[in-house]
């Protein structure tokens, strides 16, 4: 898979905002990402996803989470992100999808995608880290790896 040059750069920024818990950033970069036009916020979401459901399934060793592993992520998530105010049971919806390499539209309304995204990607690329290892870095790798194998 091909990472887009242009949508690379809002991603990772969507991801920073919400790793800083900073609010106002965060909801300037998906401003950002969908005033890029259909396509490129469609990209944007689509490699969010891709990058999340990598985060997801690295913490657990490439295995798909059972539900009960889910709904524990889901809330230590809403317990650690509290700043976000996320819903639990969108993010168990979220975490299902993902695991299960499913259609998120399927689950959660377009509007309730993006923010809770960018924050659960956030928590997943930041909480399972070992403390020599820091977010960009993993981010990196994990695009290096989509890079490569798709």
């Amino acid at each position: 898979m091909k990472i887009d040059e242009r949508v690379e750069p809002l991603v990772r920024e969507a991801f920073a905002a919400a790793i800083a818990r900073d609010a106002d950033r965060l909801t300037e970069a998906v401003t950002a990402i969908a005033a890029a036009g259909d396509q490129t916020a469609t990209d944007a979401i689509n490699l969010a996803l891709k990058i999340t459901a990598y985060a997801l399934l690295d913490i657990h060793e490439g295995f798909t989470p059972d539900q009960e592993q889910i709904h524990d992520l889901a809330k230590d998530f809403c317990e650690m992100e509290e700043w976000a105010v996320p819903d639990e049971a969108a993010a168990v919806k979220l975490l299902t999808a993902l695991g299960n390499v499913s259609s998120v539209e399927a689950v959660l309304r377009p509007e309730e995608i993006a923010v809770l995204l960018f924050v659960l990607g956030a928590w997943l690329l930041t909480a399972f880290l070992p403390d020599d290892k820091h977010w960009p870095q993993y981010l990196d790798e994990i695009l290096d790896d989509l890079e490569r194998n798709g």
